[in-house]
């Protein structure tokens, strides 16, 4: 009865899996495409399991070491997006994204695989571990947090929802990347920065050029004496994609608190708190 899937020997060829900086735009659509066929293929599995075979090892295990490799594989396939001085690479990064935040969706709608979990909880007992009791538990929560113990009308409806607040977050995120809104400064307008800083500095005349990225942001904020400097600082950074974002919160605020009512919550607040020590 004793699960153990977290100190599976399997762990250690996920953990050992590597970022590659020279990746390319068809590498990352390959390993894509990849990553969603075997990730459809380890929940069909467990989906088609007949009753019988329904337990700790064929499900729990075999669910919980999968989800360790895909969202390491995940997260790395959407690292470049980020950082990428290559606009194809992040393009590719940013579809390679879209498309498995797709298939996150596509995979936690799968009824047939919250039904697994639901059978297997009823095979916990006194000897069961403890990790796999709690993750058990976890994946029937976060399915009814999907509407999968609701009619399909719900489940249909949910599911568009997580579509397309995935794609909405997606896009905020692109835009905040190709933001490149530069802000120019004096010489004693960084009085108390870094000499190697301000060196490396491109420069307008008698202007440094400072851009809102996290490399240039946190120097200026940390180290300038200046306060009109960093309140310069500060307000064009909170402001950044302030025409493109503010449109994206606006549609994400409609559709949480539409999913939180589907989900018979009073706001998109109780369903959050749901989960959290507070409770309300």
């Amino acid at each position: 009865h004793n699960c153990n899937f977290l100190r599976s020997n399997k762990m250690s060829s996920i953990l050992g899996c590597k970022l590659y900086w020279k990746a390319t735009a068809d590498q990352i659509k390959s390993r894509s495409d990849a990553l969603s066929k075997k990730a459809i293929s380890i929940y069909n599995e467990i989906g088609n399991l007949p009753d019988s075979d329904v337990n700790f090892k064929s499900v729990s295990e075999k669910l919980s070491c999968f989800a360790a490799e895909y969202v390491i594989e995940e997260n790395m396939l959407g690292f470049y997006q980020h950082v990428s001085a290559s606009k194809e690479l992040r393009e590719a990064s940013t579809l390679a994204d879209k498309d498995l935040s797709k298939l996150d969706v596509d995979l936690s709608m799968r009824k047939d695989v919250y039904d697994k979990f639901v059978a297997l909880s009823k095979l916990i007992n006194d000897e069961t571990d403890p990790e796999c009791k709690r993750y058990i538990e976890r994946k029937i929560k976060y399915g009814e947090r999907n509407g999968l113990h609701l009619s399909q009308e719900v489940r249909d409806e949910v599911a568009k929802i997580l579509t397309r607040t995935s794609e909405l977050g997606i896009d905020f995120s692109k835009n905040l990347g190709d933001e490149n809104t530069c802000l120019l400064f004096k010489k004693d307008e960084l009085d108390g920065c870094p000499e190697d800083f301000i060196e490396q500095l491109d420069q307008e005349e008698e202007f440094f050029k400072v851009s809102l990225k996290y490399p240039h942001y946190f120097p200026c904020m940390k180290k300038a004496k200046n306060p009109e400097t960093r309140k310069k600082m500060e307000n064009a950074f909170n402001s950044r994609c302030i025409k493109e974002n503010t449109a994206i919160l606006e549609e994400l605020i409609e559709l949480r608190e539409r999913k939180a009512r589907l989900l018979e919550y009073s706001t998109h607040a109780d369903f959050v708190l749901d989960l959290r020590m507070a409770k309300n």
